[in-house]
């Protein structure tokens, strides 16, 4: 849904037909305002996106997009303009991303890229991969967003791996799913809800869920964390909801 509450931003998946070389479905994206309820292209199957988000202004969405030879990054195209404009220069693949309510800041997940040393046994037939052993943890960057640039991208320090986040309405908080390793377990059980102080980076643990996390948010006012997760260490299923207080760690 856009800002405005006046168009929404589609996708539709067309399964190949057996005569096409191998591969997933042509997706093509769409808006469409509500009132009128005429779709409009805004990317056909001829260039790969993935994840686009209306941005503030309503007339602008990005996406994640990756030119050939390059790296995954952010991209920003208006609705009614072909041109593609980059935004972030990763120096690895982004795997998810988020731009702030205001427009202002942007968030992303990466993952540093592999030694030059493997990169040369990977060369040479030793690019073997041991399950769960040789994985790396993705780490959370945060910029500023001025006039189409950003400016000032640091990494939050975080202890571990950042499985997901978002920002909070106000555009001043950075909630973030912390566990220590990229495991399937760990992401199960041990992932914890850092909040993030966008404006310092600095960070605090916040939830006490024992066992397995769902969903989460920062209320309006900043104040408080919603989340989702098992009653204890031995509920089986996200089956809770929590409200807890920021600055002082009240529980209810």
């Amino acid at each position: 849904m856009s800002p405005d509450g006046k168009s929404i931003l589609y996708a539709v998946g067309t399964p190949r037909t057996a005569n096409e070389k191998p591969g997933g479905s042509h997706i093509v994206y769409y808006t469409m305002n509500l009132k009128d309820r005429k779709p409009g292209t805004i990317f056909n199957d001829s260039i790969k996106v993935s994840s686009p988000m209306w941005l503030s202004d309503g007339k602008s969405v990005s996406f994640l997009h990756k030119v050939k030879d390059g790296k995954k990054q952010v991209w920003v195209k208006a609705i009614n303009d072909d041109n593609l404009t980059q935004l972030t220069k990763s120096e690895t693949d982004i795997l998810s991303y988020q731009i702030s309510p205001d427009g202002k800041s942007i968030a992303y997940r990466t993952i540093k890229s592999i030694s030059d040393r493997q990169k040369e046994l990977n060369e040479r037939g030793y690019g073997f991969t041991f399950f769960e052993e040789n994985i790396r943890n993705a780490d959370l960057y945060l910029g500023n967003i001025n006039e189409g640039e950003i400016e000032n991208v640091r990494q939050i320090k975080l202890e571990g791996h950042v499985s997901g986040f978002n920002f909070s309405k106000n555009s001043k908080q950075l909630a973030a799913g912390v566990c220590p390793q990229n495991l399937v377990d760990h992401n199960y059980m041990f992932t914890k809800v850092f909040v993030i102080d966008v404006e310092s980076g600095k960070s605090k643990k916040v939830s006490k869920n024992e066992g397995k996390l769902g969903n989460y948010e920062i209320s309006p006012d900043g104040k408080f964390l919603l989340y989702t997760a098992a009653l204890d260490i031995n509920d089986a299923a996200v089956s809770q909801a929590f409200v807890i207080n920021i600055a002082d760690g009240t529980l209810q």
